[in-house]
């Protein structure tokens, strides 16, 4: 949907969005299991930072989608907008 109504640089902005929630998310998992181990991997301040960058991240792209729902680029509007795909995901750029 992100695709066909915002475009391709919108979506390949949000899988980089998916993506660090993921690495952030697997980090924060195996913190605390090493925790609960007794032993630690990253420093609770490390952590802090990957967070703080997964927000200024998420803010940002938030920030695009909203320029382009105020600018009315949106739907049949959307610069480079994607058809949707039997797979779910956007075919490659030409």
């Amino acid at each position: 949907m992100v695709a066909t109504s915002f475009g391709r640089e919108v979506w390949e902005e949000l899988e980089r969005v998916y993506a660090t929630y993921e690495g952030v998310g697997r980090e924060l998992e195996d913190a605390y299991r090493l925790a609960a181990q007794g032993s630690t991997s990253a420093t609770p301040a490390e952590l802090g930072e990957r967070l703080a960058g997964l927000d200024q991240l998420a803010y940002q792209f938030n920030i695009m989608m909203l320029a382009q729902l105020r600018n009315g680029t949106v739907g049949r509007r959307a610069p480079d907008p994607l058809e949707p795909t039997v797979t779910g995901r956007a075919p490659p750029r030409s």
